[in-house]
């Protein structure tokens, strides 16, 4: 047997509270890949001398964007997934975690490694 409950619009609080947490929640998701983020290229930098494309080789990268424009440039380290998350990867995973640019990043989206 289905129950079916019917609700009236919840009241103005409630909804704003609710929208403030899920604000909050992300915050502290966005801190926490942030940090992990430059834990990560800290650690590459440390063994290979500098920041270097997984899949092409390209050697200048950069951690930060434009802050001229607020772009990420071409050259922008980003973190790709080896396995990605929507396919069951681990998202702070340094083993599932490779240095890319910005190209090879967004060429690769969410493929399985061939």
């Amino acid at each position: 047997m289905r129950h079916v409950l019917t609700v009236e619009e919840p009241h103005p609080q409630s909804m704003a509270a609710l929208v403030a947490l899920r604000r909050t929640y992300r915050d502290i998701e966005l801190d926490r890949w942030l940090k992990f983020r430059e834990a990560l290229l800290d650690a590459f930098e440390a063994v290979h001398g500098c920041l270097r494309c997984h899949y092409c080789g390209r050697r200048d990268l950069v951690r930060e964007e434009n802050p001229m424009t607020g772009r990420q440039p071409a050259n922008m380290a980003t973190i790709d997934h080896v396995i990605p998350v929507s396919k069951g990867g681990a998202k702070e995973d340094p083993n599932n975690c490779v240095i890319a640019c910005q190209g090879c990043n967004s060429r690769k989206a969410d493929k399985m490694p061939a």
